[in-house]
């Protein structure tokens, strides 16, 4: 995550997972957002989340908080995000420590909420989450990582 905030050039930063899609006017919904309100920070949709079988797509719900969030902490995935680079030249890199995998992006909105700034909340379907059966997030829901 780091290495791609530090390569990011423009002013916009957006999060998306490999298993995880984009909805095709996500980018242009998020820029005209963050045109017409230059004071915010940060943004997000609603996500849909899914699970894939055997090659089938579940519709297993909708993340919708139906609001602007002061703590986005637990609430928004990161694939739903996206915020102002400056926010991430204030609050700095991710901690990408083994231990906080599956909460990385809880924390890290933690930082950002910190300085004061609101999860602007964008009442549209803009991206998809897909839990697999076999990913690192979900696989670490149900085990403890031996220590090294």
């Amino acid at each position: 995550m780091n290495l791609g905030l530090l390569a990011a050039k423009g002013e916009l930063i957006a999060y998306l997972c490999d298993d995880d899609w984009f909805y095709e006017h996500k980018l242009d919904i998020m820029d005209k957002f963050f045109v017409a309100h230059p004071g915010c920070m940060i943004a997000f949709g609603k996500q849909i989340l899914f699970e894939e079988l055997n090659g089938n797509k579940l519709i297993k719900g909708i993340r919708d908080p139906g609001e602007d969030l002061m703590d986005a902490y637990k609430r928004v995935d990161h694939s739903s995000v996206v915020h102002r680079r400056e926010c991430y030249d204030i609050v700095g890199p991710w901690d990408d420590s083994r231990e906080v995998w599956l909460e990385a992006d809880a924390q890290y909105w933690r930082k950002l909420t910190a300085q004061g700034w609101i999860f602007s909340y964008i009442p549209e379907v803009l991206d998809a989450h897909c839990f697999n059966r076999g990913s690192v997030t979900t696989g670490m829901r149900y085990k403890i990582w031996a220590q090294s």
